[in-house]
């Protein structure tokens, strides 16, 4: 089968549960360099499995025979990168009162009845889709009970002409109402004492709002959404992590330039961090022409880091 086919133990530890899996046997095995190997990821949570990003299976085979056939039709070395094995955590649909109505979401959290900081997960414009759920998975993998606020109500589309009109359309009132309502359903869960918000393109916007409005949000992390005005970022009450790709071309840098600015001169906590070879939406793993791997894993690490320290 080749003299760079490794064998890999799935039982060693990772020394990077996001990353490229380098134990022993990879570090010693490969005589390619990393740009030559052929990646594999493995997404145990959905059992299916994705070659180079170009094509998925589903996960119906074993190991071993899925393993064997990608090393023999691949005549170079191979590596692999795992997904997070999930740990045991729980996920579920959920409805939480706003006023006389309910909103509903999707809820992901540790099992076990430990403490553990709650987290607000707010979707791009596309929807509460299966990438914002995969997104608040990892979450309650890190130890977070994270629920994702379906702000369309069930509406998923992969039309942006589409999501732009249903974004347009929303009422932000309302919008912020379910959001606080959720704050508020997250602090009577078990074990959860404060609650931070995360949020990606709209959902950035509605992340650093939402810590303009609510007090009870003990941290922020907004990913390249749009900046609210002065009026409203006066009133930051949360400490505050922004991601920004320099190339996004819906969201102009000197947006960024007045939110840093009101932060350092208001004194207010967090920081600004770009991303040079960044565009909007360099997160979304699911669109491969603006996801960008490196900047994504360095922006996780950071917010991850982040949250804990805010929400500890």
């Amino acid at each position: 089968m080749g003299q760079d086919v490794v064998i890999v133990d799935l039982n060693e530890p990772f020394c990077d549960r996001h990353g490229l899996v380098k134990p022993a046997a990879v570090v010693q095995g490969h005589s390619q360099s990393v740009e030559r190997i052929l990646v594999v990821r493995i997404n145990f949570q959905s059992l299916a499995v994705q070659v180079d990003g170009l094509v998925e299976l589903v996960f119906s085979e074993c190991l071993d025979g899925l393993f064997e056939n990608l090393f023999l039709c691949h005549d170079e070395s191979i590596a692999i990168e795992f997904r997070a094995i999930m740990e045991n955590i729980t996920t579920s649909s959920v409805q939480f009162p706003i006023g006389s109505g309910h909103g509903s979401g999707f809820l992901a959290s540790p099992a076990g009845d430990r403490p553990r900081p709650g987290l607000l997960v707010i979707q791009e414009w596309w929807g509460m889709n299966d990438h914002i759920k995969d997104i608040t998975s990892r979450l309650a993998n890190e130890g977070f009970a994270a629920l994702a606020v379906d702000m369309y109500d069930g509406k998923v589309t992969k039309d942006p002409d589409e999501a732009k009109g249903i974004m347009m359309d929303m009422d932000k009132a309302a919008a912020m109402e379910k959001l606080n309502a959720a704050v508020a359903y997250m602090k009577t869960k078990p074990g959860v004492s404060r609650v931070g918000v995360i949020g990606f393109c709209m959902g950035g916007y509605f992340s650093l709002a939402l810590a303009c409005n609510n007090k009870n949000i003990g941290a922020a992390a907004p990913f390249y959404g749009s900046v609210p005005p002065d009026a409203v970022l006066g009133n930051l009450n949360a400490p505050t992590i922004y991601f920004y790709g320099e190339k996004d071309h819906h969201i102009a840098s000197s947006e960024i330039d007045r939110l840093e600015r009101l932060m350092k001169s208001a004194g207010k906590t967090g920081e600004v961090i770009r991303y040079p070879e960044s565009d909007h939406a360099f997160f979304n793993d699911t669109r491969k022409e603006v996801y960008n791997p490196k900047d994504s894993k360095d922006a996780w690490t950071r917010a991850l880091a982040f949250l804990r320290k805010h929400l500890a």
